[in-house]
C-alpha cells in the first residue's frame, strides 16, 4: 500500500485512464510481493518450528532412556517393542540423518505382528531379529510416542530374571504359549476345544487360572489347573502365587482345565483311582515285529496306524523324542545321537557312573551335568513315554553356560561339545590333577613321544569320556623362515574336517550382442561367490571378446527387463536359476538405453474382466537411442533386425507377382550411419518399415500404459519417418513392439524366439559345480591331513626365530576312540563372509575303514559303523536340527524331529546334504558283522501327533523354487541338442498353448515384482544364528 500511494500521484502520460490501470497493476504488483513475503515468513516459521520439534523429541527420548537405564533392569519393569522401520523413520526425522526428512505417521506395529492374533492381545510374528526388524524401549519412551504420534497397538513386555541365581536378567520379548485343554464332565481332556495363550514367565499362577476360567466359563473358585505336560503323570497345580517360571513350565506346555461338580466333586479324582483295565488288548504292530506284547493300534481318519495312547509302556525301547523347549532342536539333536550310542547309555543305565561322580573337581560341575544326564536316559529308556520334556537337563547346563541360559539359538557341535567335557569332568576319576609339561618331540621317534603324551594325558584325565571318545593326532608345524619343525601329540574328542568351499557359483548368462540376427548364445562365466557383478562381465566380456564396460547385464521377469544390475551390485544378490541377459551396447556417451519389449493384445476376455489390453512376451532388448539425430526409421530398422530370425513373411514383390527381390529388398534400405541412428545397424536388405507386422509404441517400464499422455492410452505410436524422436525427461519409458494378431498366429515362429544356442562354457561349468557339491568322507580326511599355510591371524611362534611366523601345520591321524565323532565345517565365518556349505558328503553306514590315514601301524585294522547323525537344515539365518540314529532293540534306523520320532524307510535316506555331525562306532576286534545289520522291517511310530507319520522332509530338497521365465537351450556350441538342460523347458506345445491362453502366467511368469530389486541381505552375524 505504501508503495502504490508513493507512485499514484505522479502522471506517467496525462491519461486519466493509464492512471487508473497502472494504479491497478501497482497494487496488485505489491499485494503479491506481500503475499509471497507472509509465505516465505510461513515457510521459516514451520521450519523453524520442524527443527525445534526435532530438537524436543531428540532430547526427550534421550532424558527418559537414561533416567530409565540408571537403575539397570528390573525384574517385572516395563518395555515395549516397536518396530525398527517405524523407529528408523522417527530417528531419521529426529536426528535429521536424512537433510529434509519428514516427521513419521502414527506408530506402526503391524510388520511385525502376526496377523493371527487380535490388536488387542498382539504377538510377535516368529524369527524376528532386535534391531533389525524390532527395537526394544522403555515404558517412558513409549509413552512419549503415543502421545506424540498415537498409533501402536502397543506391545507390552516385561524383565524377566533368568539362570542358577536368578542374575542374568532381559526383557521378555516373546512370551510363554501354553495350551488350555477343558476336561469334559468325566474328567476327559477335551482336545477339540485346545486354546493356545501366551504369559509372560514371571505371570503369577493364579493368572493363568482366571484366563482359563474366563476362556471357558468357568467360576475361578471351581476351577483347577493340571500341568498335563506328561499325561501319564499330571498333577496339580496347587500353589497359586507362585509363578510360571517357579513351576518350570516350558513353552507349549499343555495346562488342563478341570471345573469342579456338584457336591465340590473334581471329576479327575475318580480317574486317579481308577484301577487300569484288566481287559486284554489285541497284540499291534509292535508286537508282530518285535515279539512284546505290543502296543494295540488304532486307525485315525486318514488311515494311518497308530500307536495307542493308553499303551505306550510297551514302546520298543529308545523311541522316545524330545520336546522343543523353544529353540533347543540343536540340544534335541546332540543328545538323541548320544543316547543312542550304546557303551554310553548302558554306563550311565546300569547306574555304573555314580560311583565315578567327582564332586570335588573345580573345572566340574558337582556331579549335576553327569546326574542330570544319567536321569534324561533313564526317562528315555523307560518305554513308558512317545516324547519327554528336557527342561531339567536344559536348564542344569544354563547354570553352568551362560551361552545356554534362555531360548536362544545355538550350535549342536558347540553345545555336544560342552556336554561331553562337563560329563568328563563330573566323573573324572583323577581326584587331584598333577602338574603334566606338555614336550616336543626333538628328534624321538613317533610312538616314543606320542606314548609319552599319552600317558600325561591318562595323569589328569580318565573318565568314561576319555575312555570312549579320545583318540590321539599328531601335529606338525614347519617354520617356513628357519625350518624348525615342531612335532607335539595331542588328544582330541572329535574330528572336524573341513569341506570343498564354493568359491565359485554357476551364473549362466544369454548375451544379446548389438547387431546379432542368429540364435543367441548362453555363456557360463566364472564368477566368484563373494565377488560383484563387474566380475561377471569382465569374465563374460574374457569369453566373447567385448570389452565390460560395453555390456550391461539385466534381470528378466515376465519377459520384460525387470533390473539393471550395476557394477558394485554383490553377485550374491542374484539369485540361483534367474534369468539373466547380457546386452552388448554401443560405445559413446552419446547413446541413451531405452528397454525394448514385444506386447500383443491379450483376449477379449482378459480384458472384459479388468486387465491390461497388451500382454508382454519373447525375450526383450534395449534401444540404443542418440537423443537429436536417431529418427523414427531408424527404431523401425533396428526393431526389424532384431525380429527377423523369428519372422518369416512373403516380400513385397512376392506378393506382387514376382521380380527381383534382391534388388528391391537393397533399395528398400538405405545405410544406417554408425556414428548416429540406432547403435550402428549395418546396411543388410529388409522389408519396407510401412508393411512391418508391429508398431512401435512409447510405454511405461511395466508395458501398460502410455508413457507419454497417460490418458488411458496403450501407448503412443512412432512414425517410422526421418525425423529425430522425442523421449519425455523420464528415463524409466521403453518402447514395445506391438504385433498384428494375424502374423503372431501364422508367421511367428515361438521356438526360435525363445531359443538360445549353448557355449561350451555353460556345460563346463555345470560340470565342475556339480563335481564340487558332491565330495567323499575320505576327501574330506585328504583336506583335513594336508600340509596348510597358517592365516594372518592364526601366526606361530617359532622357537628359533623368536618372531610369530606363519608356518606350516599338518595333522594326523595318530590313533582313533571306540566312538568318533566327525564334525563336518559347513559353517564358515571370516571378516568378509559367513556362509554355510551344502557340499553333499557320501559317508558309509557300515565298513568305514581310516587305515589310509592313521600313520600308527599299531591301530590300523579298526572297522566303524555309523550309528548317529545330526542334521542341520537351512541357512546362517535360521534353520532347524534333527537327527538319524541306530535302534539296537528295533535294529533299525530311526529319524528324530524334536517330538516326532518316525522310521526311515531306505538306510541310504540317512544319508543328506545336511548331515552335521557324524556318530561312528568301533567293531569289536575280529567282528566282521555291522554292529549296525539292516533289516527288512519296519515300524510305524509317531508320538505326539494325531496325524500319518511321515520322515523328515529329505534335507537339501527345496520347496517353492520361484518359476522363471523360460528359454528354451536347444543347440550346443556344436549344433547338437541339449536334451539334459534343466532350463530346456520351453517346446512348441508350450508355445503354442500360452499363445492361446489368456496370458500364460502358468507357464512363465516370474515370481519377482520389479520391486524386489536391489534386495536387501539378511545374513547373520553370529554362529549362535545357525539353528531354529
Amino acid at each position: 500500500t505504501q508503495f502504490s500511494s508513493q507512485v499514484l500521484p505522479t502522471d506517467w502520460s496525462g491519461n486519466q485512464g493509464v492512471h487508473f490501470e497502472g494504479a491497478v497493476a501497482i497494487t496488485f504488483f505489491g499485494a503479491l510481493l506481500l503475499h509471497l513475503s507472509i509465505v516465505r515468513m510461513s515457510s521459516k516459521r514451520k521450519v523453524a518450528d520442524d527443527a525445534e520439534t526435532r530438537r524436543h523429541q531428540a532430547g526427550a527420548i534421550k532424558r527418559a532412556k537414561k533416567q530409565a537405564n540408571a537403575g539397570g533392569l528390573d525384574v517385572g519393569q516395563v518395555h515395549y517393542v516397536i518396530a525398527a522401520n517405524w523407529f528408523k523413520q522417527w530417528n531419521t526425522f529426529a536426528n535429521q540423518t536424512q537433510e529434509g526428512s519428514p516427521p513419521p505417521g502414527p506408530v506402526d506395529n503391524s510388520d511385525i505382528l502376526d496377523p493371527s492374533f487380535s490388536k488387542t492381545e498382539p504377538q510377535l510374528r516368529t524369527k524376528l531379529e532386535e534391531h533389525e526388524d524390532y527395537e526394544v524401549i522403555t515404558e517412558s519412551e513409549w509413552k512419549l510416542f503415543s502421545e506424540w504420534y498415537g498409533g501402536g497397538p502397543a506391545v507390552k513386555r516385561y524383565v524377566i530374571a533368568e539362570g542358577e541365581n536368578k542374575d542374568s536378567k532381559r526383557v521378555e520379548v516373546y512370551l510363554m504359549d501354553l495350551v488350555l485343554m477343558p476336561c469334559k464332565k468325566d474328567g476327559v481332556p477335551e482336545e477339540s476345544r485346545a486354546k493356545k495363550i501366551f504369559l509372560s514367565k514371571i505371570s503369577p499362577l493364579k493368572d493363568l487360572l482366571i484366563k482359563a476360567a474366563t476362556i471357558y466359563g468357568f467360576p475361578p473358585l471351581s476351577t483347577r489347573l493340571w500341568n498335563f505336560e506328561n499325561p501319564g503323570k499330571a498333577t496339580v497345580i496347587s500353589d497359586l502365587d507362585r509363578t510360571l517360571s517357579d513351576e518350570q513350565m516350558v513353552y507349549g506346555q499343555t495346562i488342563l482345565v478341570e471345573k469342579q461338580r456338584k457336591q465340590g466333586v473334581w471329576p479327575r479324582d475318580s480317574i486317579a483311582g481308577k484301577p487300569a483295565s484288566s481287559k486284554k488288548k489285541k497284540a499291534g504292530l509292535f508286537s508282530r515285529i518285535f515279539g512284546t506284547n505290543g502296543a494295540p493300534e488304532t486307525e485315525s481318519a486318514n488311515g494311518a496306524k497308530q500307536l495307542d495312547n493308553d499303551a505306550t509302556d510297551r514302546l520298543p525301547l529308545g523311541l522316545c523324542g524330545l520336546r522343543n523347549l523353544g529353540n533347543t532342536c540343536f540340544m534335541n539333536s546332540a543328545l538323541q545321537c548320544l543316547s543312542n550310542t550304546e557303551p554310553l547309555r548302558q554306563y550311565f543305565l546300569d547306574g555304573s557312573f555314580r560311583s565315578d561322580i567327582n564332586k570335588s573337581n573345580p573345572l566340574g560341575m558337582k556331579g549335576q551335568i553327569a546326574e542330570q544326564f544319567g536321569a534324561l536316559l533313564k526317562e528315555m529308556w523307560s518305554g513308558e513315554d512317545t516324547a519327554i520334556s528336557p527342561k531339567n537337563f536344559k536348564h542344569t547346563i544354563g547354570k553352568f553356560a551362560p551361552q545356554f541360559e534362555g531360548f536362544n539359538q545355538h550350535d549342536a557341535h558347540e553345545l555336544l561339545s560342552f556336554v561331553l567335557d562337563g560329563l568328563h569332568e563330573d566323573l573324572n576319576r583323577v581326584q587331584k590333577k598333577p602338574y603334566v609339561e606338555k614336550k616336543e618331540a626333538n628328534g624321538r621317534m613317533d610312538p616314543e613321544v606320542a606314548l609319552e603324551a599319552w600317558e600325561g594325558h591318562l595323569k589328569r584325565n580318565r573318565s568314561v569320556i576319555v575312555d570312549l571318545f579320545h583318540g590321539l593326532l599328531k601335529s606338525t608345524v614347519t617354520c617356513p623362515e628357519c625350518g624348525k619343525v615342531s612335532v607335539t601329540f595331542d588328544p582330541f574328542m572329535n574330528l572336524s574336517l573341513p569341506l570343498l568351499q564354493e568359491t565359485e557359483r554357476p551364473i549362466e548368462v544369454i548375451l544379446m550382442r548389438q547387431l546379432e540376427r542368429k540364435t543367441p548364445y548362453k555363456y557360463g562365466p566364472r564368477v566368484s561367490k563373494h565377488g560383484k557383478v563387474s566380475d561377471v562381465k569382465e569374465s563374460l566380456g574374457a569369453i566373447v571378446s567385448v570389452p565390460s564396460h560395453l555390456l550391461v547385464l539385466a534381470y528378466i521377469d515376465e519377459f520384460r527387463i525387470d533390473y539393471v544390475y550395476q557394477d558394485a551390485d554383490p553377485t550374491s544378490k542374484i539369485d540361483a536359476g534367474e534369468f539373466l541377459i547380457a546386452y552388448e551396447i554401443p560405445e559413446g556417451p552419446q547413446y541413451v538405453h531405452i528397454r525394448g519389449m514385444h506386447r500383443r493384445q491379450r483376449k477379449k476376455r482378459s480384458v472384459a474382466f479388468g486387465g491390461p489390453l497388451f500382454e508382454t512376451f519373447g525375450i526383450p532388448f534395449f534401444f540404443s537411442v542418440a537423443l537429436g539425430e536417431t529418427t523414427g526409421k531408424d527404431l523401425y530398422e533396428y526393431a526389424w533386425m532384431r525380429c527377423q530370425r523369428f519372422i518369416m513373411l512373403p516380400s513385397p514383390d512376392d506378393e506382387n507377382g514376382g521380380g527381383d527381390s534382391e534388388a528391391s529388398s537393397s533399395e528398400s534400405l538405405d545405410p544406417v550411419s554408425p556414428s548416429k541412428k540406432v547403435a550402428h545397424v549395418p546396411r543388410q536388405p529388409v522389408w519396407d518399415v510401412n508393411n512391418l507386422p508391429f508398431r512401435l509404441a512409447l510405454v511405461t517400464s511395466s508395458g501398460t500404459h502410455c508413457a507419454r499422455c497417460g490418458n488411458g492410452c496403450d501407448g503412443c505410436f512412432f512414425m517410422p519417418s526421418d525425423d529425430p524422436i522425442t523421449l519425455p525427461a523420464d528415463t524409466k519409458v521403453s518402447i514395445a513392439l506391438d504385433w498384428e494378431d494375424a502374423v503372431l498366429e501364422n508367421n511367428f515362429d515361438d521356438d526360435e524366439a525363445l531359443s538360445v544356442r549353448l557355449h561350451k562354457s555353460v556345460s563346463e561349468s555345470r560340470r565342475d559345480y556339480s563335481h564340487k557339491t558332491q565330495m567323499t568322507l575320505n576327501d574330506c580326511l585328504k583336506l583335513f591331513t594336508t600340509t596348510e599355510r597358517l592365516g594372518a591371524n592364526d601366526l606361530w611362534y617359532c622357537p628359533d626365530c623368536k618372531e610369530h611366523r606363519r608356518a606350516w601345520k599338518k595333522f594326523d591321524i595318530w590313533s582313533l576312540p571306540e566312538i568318533l565323532v566327525i564334525h563336518l565345517k559347513r559353517f564358515q565365518f571370516n571378516r568378509n563372509f559367513r556362509t554355510k556349505l551344502t557340499v553333499d558328503v557320501d559317508f558309509p553306514l557300515q565298513g568305514l575303514s581310516l587305515d589310509s590315514f592313521v600313520i600308527n601301524p599299531e591301530a590300523k585294522g579298526e572297522v566303524y559303523d555309523l550309528c548317529g547323525v545330526s542334521n542341520h537344515m537351512g541357512g546362517l539365518g535360521g534353520g532347524h536340527y534333527t537327527a538319524y540314529c541306530w535302534n539296537l532293540h528295533a535294529a533299525q534306523w530311526f529319524g528324530f524331529n524334536d517330538s516326532m520320532v518316525t522310521p526311515v524307510r531306505n538306510p541310504d535316506g540317512v544319508k543328506t546334504n545336511t548331515a552335521y555331525l557324524l556318530f561312528y562306532r568301533r567293531r569289536p576286534k575280529g567282528q566282521s558283522d555291522p554292529i549296525t545289520p539292516v533289516l527288512a522291517t519296519s515300524v510305524i511310530v509317531d508320538p505326539d501327533s494325531d496325524t500319518e507319520a511321515s520322515t523328515p522332509t529329505p534335507p537339501g530338497k527345496s520347496n517353492g523354487e520361484k518359476p522363471k521365465t523360460p528359454v528354451s537351450d536347444t543347440n550346443l556350441e556344436d549344433g547338437s541338442k541339449d536334451s539334459t538342460s534343466p532350463t530346456s523347458v520351453h517346446t512348441k506345445q508350450v508355445s503354442s498353448a500360452s499363445k492361446n491362453s489368456s496370458h500364460g502366467e502358468d507357464e512363465s511368469k516370474g515370481s519377482r515384482s520389479s520391486s524386489s530389486k536391489p534386495r536387501k541381505s539378511t545374513t547373520s552375524t553370529t554362529a549362535a544364528d545357525m539353528a531354529d
